[in-house]
C-alpha cells in the first residue's frame, strides 16, 4: 500500500509551523500588595498585560496610573492606564488583551496603602 502525502496534510503542516505558539510566552504574576504612592517598577523588561484587579480600600477616591517604560510618548514613558480615578472601597478587574507596555511597567496611586493591585501578564 502506498502513501501519498496529501495537499491537506502539506498545509496542516506549513500553519502549524507559522502559527505562533504560547510556549514563546511566560505568564508572570504579582503577589497582590498596596501600590506605592510613587512610580515604582513592577517589571523591567517588555511585558504584555493581561489583567488587572485594583482594589480601592479607603473610603476616599485614589488615582491609579500604569505606565511603560519606554521614551516614546513626548521622549518620556507612556500612560497606558492614565490616572484613573477608583470610587472609594470599589474593585476593578480589567481585562487588558495583552497590551504592550515596553521596557517594562510601572504603577503608583495617588495615596499609599490605599490600593491593592495585581497583575496577570504574558513575558
Amino acid at each position: 500500500m502506498k502513501k501519498y502525502v496529501t495537499p491537506a496534510l502539506i498545509l496542516f503542516v506549513l500553519l502549524a509551523a507559522l502559527m505562533p505558539g504560547q510556549s514563546s510566552y511566560t505568564v508572570a504574576e504579582t503577589v497582590p500588595g498596596f501600590l506605592p504612592s510613587s512610580a515604582t517598577d513592577v517589571y523591567t523588561s517588555d511585558v504584555r498585560i493581561e489583567r488587572v484587579y485594583l482594589a480601592n480600600t479607603t473610603g476616599s477616591a485614589v488615582t491609579v496610573t500604569l505606565l511603560d517604560k519606554s521614551a516614546n510618548c513626548s521622549a518620556g514613558a507612556c500612560s497606558m492606564w492614565p490616572a484613573v480615578s477608583i470610587a472609594a472601597n470599589t474593585v476593578y478587574t480589567v481585562d487588558m488583551g495583552n497590551v504592550w507596555f515596553r521596557g517594562g511597567l510601572q504603577w503608583s496611586a495617588s495615596a499609599g496603602n490605599a490600593v491593592v493591585g495585581y497583575l496577570r501578564a504574558r513575558k
